[in-house]
């Protein structure tokens, strides 16, 4: 009896160490899935406002200035805390997170030996801040001494290019006037046909901005990339007088150092941000363009750094049905049909010529780039030539290519035309420009126009593209 109570306990002793091992293993966490790694980088923005005394115009009172750089730096700023909050409730192990690790300000000024100097005014500031000090920026505030009398500008972007780097975005405020000596700037023919004393100090301005872009282009690690913004605003200050008109000494001591106190109504002034492409292109997302506009954002341009070597760009064609091609231009065009391999097959022609359409996603920003085709016929007996280059909605571009045959028949062999895109460089660059700055202050043409601006835009625009500014190519066959 005893051995069989026994062996009732054992066995009861052995369905409970089994139950107890079942619901161990059912009560068992299993394995936790791999954290999902996001990216993240931090960018931070250097803001260099150039504090020559010709720029007491801009912050004296209440001018458009103000606004716009509390819009612009603020908004910026904003944009970065509401991107990573909304990124970070969804990222995914493909995300790249960017944040803004903090916005410097510094005023800038040259001494005696025209090197700049870089004050600091504000460190890891917050949006408020900045938009506090831009509020109650005033001359009296930014600093006295001999190093505000003129600044040489290619000091000052000498000093922004040197803190560009990994995630190291700066930020240039200026009015971007090239400043030869006063003695200098008497325009004095030397000979016919030949060249200005003036237009030949700005050609030596040109050549050392072209050369500090090309080092720090050169010395970078990765492709740079700048977009420009030109803003006009009331101005209320000293402008820097011409040599042929000078202040009387009576008056140089309210105006300065020799400069002429005067209110203009649309003086033009600059801003440039210059960093890595992959920076540039989270701050120009990030930039509320239509707050700009309200104060007074005239134009923006995008110099980016092209890649090595040649770009093969891929294209659609576009079906000819309800094509809303430039019929103005061109109101006949002739008939194609598209094949499955992406070619355009003539069906017939008209006035020995047929237009066409290609989309394709271009490797540029939307909302700053400027961009020219050219069109070339790469086989005998057709011409090429664009009608047109459009931007649409979706961002994609739309070209017309008008092709002429020499004969009315539908060619029956493969024609073959090759599109290359380009950079192209804004005219602005130089509609507002101006050689002579002689009575600026009482001609409403001028004051809104930048002395040397084409010498100097042309200096940055060589050191981005030193040759053809192709941005990539594509070729279409006809048949």
């Amino acid at each position: 009896m005893g051995s069989i109570i026994t062996k009732v306990i054992a066995g009861l002793v052995i369905v409970a160490l089994i139950l107890i091992g079942i619901i161990a293993l059912m009560d068992e966490p299993k394995p936790s899935e791999k954290k999902q790694q996001v990216k993240k980088a931090a960018i931070r923005l250097n803001v260099f406002f150039e504090s020559s005394m010709s720029m007491d115009g801009y912050v004296r009172g209440d001018n458009e200035f103000e606004a716009a750089m509390m819009t612009l730096v603020g908004g910026i700023g904003r944009s970065f805390q509401q991107r990573q909050m909304k990124q970070g409730a969804t990222a995914s192990s493909s995300t790249k997170i960017y944040s803004l690790e903090g916005i410097n300000l510094y005023t800038v000024a040259c001494g005696q030996d025209n090197n700049a100097a870089a004050t600091s005014v504000i460190g890891n500031a917050s949006i408020s801040a900045i938009d506090t000090w831009f509020k109650n920026v005033e001359p009296t505030t930014l600093g006295s001494g001999s190093g505000r009398t003129a600044t040489e500008l290619k000091s000052v972007l000498q000093l922004a290019l040197d803190s560009v780097g990994a995630n190291r975005v700066s930020m240039v405020i200026s009015d971007m006037i090239l400043s030869p000596m006063a003695a200098q700037r008497a325009e004095q023919q030397t000979a016919v046909g030949g060249s200005s004393q003036m237009e030949r100090i700005l050609q030596k301005e040109q050549s050392q901005i072209l050369n500090t872009f090309t080092d720090a282009l050169a010395r970078a690690k990765d492709r740079i990339a700048m977009i420009g913004y030109r803003f006009e605003s009331r101005y209320d200050g000293f402008f820097t007088p011409e040599a042929k008109r000078p202040t009387p000494k009576s008056k140089r001591k309210a105006a300065g150092s020799g400069g002429t106190r005067v209110v203009m109504n649309s003086r033009p002034y600059y801003v440039w941000i210059i960093g890595t492409v992959d920076a540039i292109e989270q701050i120009a997302r990030r930039v509320d363009l239509n707050g700009l506009r309200e104060n007074r954002l005239t134009h923006s341009c995008l110099l980016i750094e092209p890649s090595s070597g040649s770009r093969v760009l891929t294209y659609s064609l576009v079906s000819p049905i309800g094509l809303a091609y430039p019929k103005t231009v061109l109101p006949k065009v002739g008939k194609y049909m598209l094949d499955g391999s992406n070619a355009v097959t003539v069906t017939s022609t008209a006035e020995n010529r047929i237009v066409y359409a290609i989309d394709l996603k271009l490797p540029v920003s939307k909302q700053y780039a400027q961009v020219e085709v050219i069109a070339k016929a790469t086989t005998a007996g057709h011409k090429d030539s664009v009608v047109s280059c459009e931007r649409l909605k979706d961002g994609k571009y739309r070209v017309y290519v008008l092709s002429t045959f020499a004969m009315g028949d539908v060619p029956s062999y493969g024609a073959k035309t090759s599109l290359t895109f380009y950079h192209k460089k804004p005219v602005w660059f130089t509609e507002y420009s101006v050689d002579d700055d002689n009575g600026t202050h009482t001609d409403p043409v001028k004051e809104r126009q930048t002395f040397g601006l084409r010498y100097l835009m042309e200096g940055v625009w060589r050191a981005f593209y030193p040759e053809e500014p192709a941005i990539g190519s594509l070729e279409v066959t006809l048949k």
